[in-house]
């Protein structure tokens, strides 16, 4: 073998060896997608209340509102200590169903909580959300208004998207809680 060829097959092997490494060190554009249809963010915290400031004796009304229908459901605490009905009609509700109610609400907890970068909004449904959950309380001489958007269902059925007004973080909030929160529109717990 001469020194011609084997100088020849060195610089073919350098040059082999210098694109082979420029190929691997060259970054790589993933592809871009408006947005992931299955979110996988990384969950921030587990079991984070969602009103951690909020007890059940300070709530004075609660509001359901279908945001799809444009149809609101009111409940108010009395000075009496009943509860009523105020929207659509002025009626009154069993007051221990609206306590435990409240009492549901305030020890709302998020299973997960997802950054607010993670996805935009319509990823889970929360661009237009389905529902919103208003909860006023008494602070001493304030009314605080607390207001949850309901999104849409996770891929399981088992949570659903929430997001607090003010707080650009996603909430997955078990499908149970939400549900029953939800169903005061449809069967108020009117007195017999």
């Amino acid at each position: 073998m001469s020194w011609r060829t084997t100088g020849v097959l060195l610089v073919l092997l350098l040059l082999l060896g210098g694109y082979v490494w420029w190929q691997q060190s060259r970054e790589t554009a993933p592809e871009e997608f408006e947005f992931d249809p299955f979110p996988t963010a990384p969950a921030q915290s587990d079991n984070v209340p969602l009103f951690p400031n909020l007890t059940a004796e300070a709530v004075t009304r609660l509001e359901i509102v279908d945001l799809r229908e444009n149809f609101t459901v009111s409940f108010a605490l009395e000075d009496d200590g009943r509860w009523y009905q105020t929207v659509p009609t002025r009626t009154e509700v069993i007051t221990i169903t609206m306590e435990n109610q409240s009492r549901n609400l305030v020890n709302l907890t998020s299973r997960r909580v997802l950054p607010a970068d993670a996805n935009p909004p319509a990823a889970y449904g929360l661009d237009a959300p389905d529902y919103e959950i208003v909860v006023a309380s008494q602070r001493e001489d304030q009314v605080i208004r607390q207001r949850l958007f309901i999104g849409d269902a996770t891929a399981a059925g088992d949570a659903y998207y929430a997001q607090k007004l003010g707080d650009g973080r996603v909430y997955l909030v078990a499908a149970f809680s939400v549900e029953n929160l939800l169903l005061l529109r449809q069967s108020p717990p009117h007195l017999p």
